[in-house]
């Protein structure tokens, strides 16, 4: 009897720690983008219509509100609107927001990036 109560402990555990813990999507980011670490930051760049103002950009990123994405960094997808996407950097607690266009599709996926 003692040790069907520990088996139903040990399998109530791996449950909960598998639900609890779901897998994110990896994604890598292509090659001349940038990215804004608000939402907002992103929408002002993007500007009424979804067209750049490079010369918002300029300014978002000499004050630090955006920062141009190195090529082939690899990102956890957090969140999705639209054509916009909130991504984490892997091995980091920072977020920022990109648009859908700077993340490589998934059958460009470089094969040296780290398995998910």
């Amino acid at each position: 009897m003692k040790s069907i109560v520990l088996l139903l402990m040990a399998c109530s555990l791996i449950l909960l720690f598998a639900y609890a813990s779901p897998a994110q999507q990896i994604s890598y980011t292509n090659e001349g983008y940038f990215a804004c670490y608000t939402r907002t930051a992103l929408q002002d760049v993007l500007g009424f219509g979804g067209q750049m103002d490079s010369r918002v950009l300029d300014r978002m990123l000499r004050n630090g509100r955006c920062v141009l994405l190195p090529s082939g960094l690899a990102v956890y997808i957090e969140e999705t609107a639209f054509d916009q996407v909130k991504i984490n950097p892997v091995g980091t607690d920072v977020t920022m927001w990109t648009t859908v266009q700077a993340l490589l599709p998934t059958a460009d996926v470089p094969s040296w990036g780290p398995a998910p």
